[in-house]
């Protein structure tokens, strides 16, 4: 075993981006220079964690470049440093793995945030849920649903970390004339093409919008126009795993 073998302790304390500490999740150090990794290791109540170098096979020496991260429990993070001196205090801040649930919600409230504000502001009263698969109000034209997004997107992990997806975001606009529909229509397009920098805070590219339908039917004595588009982005992910 290669010199020196003395104990070499890594430790920290893992917490998330809200500075809530973590406990329960393992934490592993990777050897990057020789390529082997320590066993898992369980942070306590404190979210506080330790691992000695020394327990790995191959031993460590001065200037070998070490990986601390987290994995676990729907949480990723990590810290890499050089050994020298003795010792190290690593502290490892985690995200939360996104999963289609957690990024469907918050896309789908950035998308209303946004058509609410700016230029081409909707009103409260005319942008309705399908999130639930119903709508959450009837009152009286116009009328924007936004349903909730298609994708393939599955949690990420260790086996599957670089993700790409399409999500698909289907939109029906409702109103009395077929003018003001269009009219709607285009600003619900303009605003989603205007608000790229909070797609970016996303994570979300590429924004395009398809076509899909145009239609009228007939309520009671009111011809009611629709016109139903998708909105169409790329989402990319990658966690890296030392």
């Amino acid at each position: 075993m290669p010199s020196p073998v003395n104990p070499f302790i890594v430790y920290g304390v893992v917490s998330d981006a809200n500075a809530t500490v973590v406990a329960s999740v393992n934490v592993i150090a990777h050897n990057t220079t020789t390529g082997e990794r320590t066993e898992r290791v369980l942070t306590n109540t404190s979210g506080q964690y330790v691992i000695d170098l020394a327990n790995l096979a191959s031993g460590y020496t001065a200037g070998d470049s070490i990986t601390v991260y987290c994995r676990n429990a729907g949480y990723t993070g990590e810290q890499t440093f050089t050994i020298s001196g003795e010792n190290a205090n690593k502290n490892i801040t985690v995200n939360n793995q996104v999963t289609f649930a957690t990024l469907e919600n918050n896309l789908w409230v950035a998308i209303k945030n946004t058509l609410k504000a700016g230029t081409f502001a909707i009103s409260e009263t005319s942008i309705f849920s399908a999130m639930n698969d119903e709508l959450l109000s009837s009152e009286g034209y116009p009328i924007v649903v936004m349903h909730r997004p298609l994708g393939d997107f599955d949690p990420i992990n260790m086996t599957n970390n670089i993700f790409n997806s399409e999500l698909v975001f289907r939109f029906e606009v409702y109103a009395t004339s077929d003018e003001n529909c269009k009219i709607l229509t285009d600003n619900i397009r303009n605003q989603l093409f205007r608000a790229q920098e909070v797609w970016d805070g996303l994570n979300i590219t590429g924004l395009r919008v398809v076509q899909v339908d145009n239609d009228w039917y007939v309520v009671g004595k009111k011809k009611i126009h629709i016109k139903i588009f998708n909105a169409i982005w790329k989402w990319g992910g990658q966690v890296t795993v030392p």
